[in-house]
């Protein structure tokens, strides 16, 4: 798909990445896939990541 026409004017993009690694603060999704978080301490943050103040429409009227 070729990009839309107002692509290269737009001069912003915001992108968010949140997930489980953020429970215990860890940097970056791939610190699990490089080996830098084991695999029992990514797991172990499942219950702490609930999302709860996903709110994209909010976030996007911030922007």
């Amino acid at each position: 798909m070729p990009m839309q026409p107002w692509f290269s004017d737009a001069k912003l993009g915001i992108f968010i990445h949140y997930g489980v690694y953020a429970v215990d603060g860890v940097p970056e999704s791939w610190s699990f896939y490089t080996g830098q978080v084991p695999h029992e301490r990514y797991m172990r943050q499942l219950d702490g990541f609930t999302a709860s103040r996903y709110d994209p429409e909010s976030w996007a009227e911030l922007f």
